[in-house]
C-alpha cells in the first residue's frame, strides 16, 4: 500500500510538469514564431477604439498598445485572429505600466503576443 501511494505521488509530480510545461511564455512565444524581449519597463500604454493594424484596411479595432524600448506593440481588445487583450492582458499591462514593473514580452512584428512580470 505504501508503495502504491509513493508510485501515485511520483506520477502526479511527473505529470504535473507535463501539464504546465507549455504555460511558460518563452515556450509559447517560440512555438508562435515570435520574439521575446526581456526585463524591460513599459514606457507607454494606450487604449484605443481606432487602431488600424494594417495600412491596407480601413477597419478600426478596439486595442491596447504598449511601448517597449521605444517601439509600440499592439493587441486587439476584441475577438480576432491576432489576439484578444480583453482576456486580462490589458489589465496586466496597465498595472505593470503604472507601478513600473519590468516585463518580459512576446512580440511578432508590431503585435503584442504575451507578457509576464519580472520580479
Amino acid at each position: 500500500m505504501k508503495f502504491l501511494i509513493k508510485l501515485i505521488s511520483f506520477f502526479s509530480i511527473i505529470l504535473h510538469g507535463f501539464v504546465f510545461a507549455d504555460t511558460e511564455l518563452k515556450n509559447q512565444c517560440e512555438k508562435d514564431g515570435s520574439t521575446m524581449i526581456y526585463n524591460k519597463p513599459i514606457q507607454g500604454y494606450n487604449a484605443s477604439i481606432m487602431w488600424h493594424p494594417s495600412e491596407s484596411t480601413d477597419n478600426a479595432f478596439n486595442a491596447i498598445g504598449v511601448k517597449i524600448e521605444g517601439k509600440w506593440y499592439g493587441t486587439l481588445a476584441e475577438e480576432r485572429t491576432y489576439g484578444n487583450a480583453s482576456m486580462g492582458l490589458s489589465s496586466f499591462a496597465q498595472a505593470a505600466y503604472l507601478i513600473g514593473l519590468p516585463v518580459n514580452v512576446c512580440v511578432k512584428n508590431k503585435y503584442l503576443r504575451g507578457m509576464e512580470g519580472v520580479n
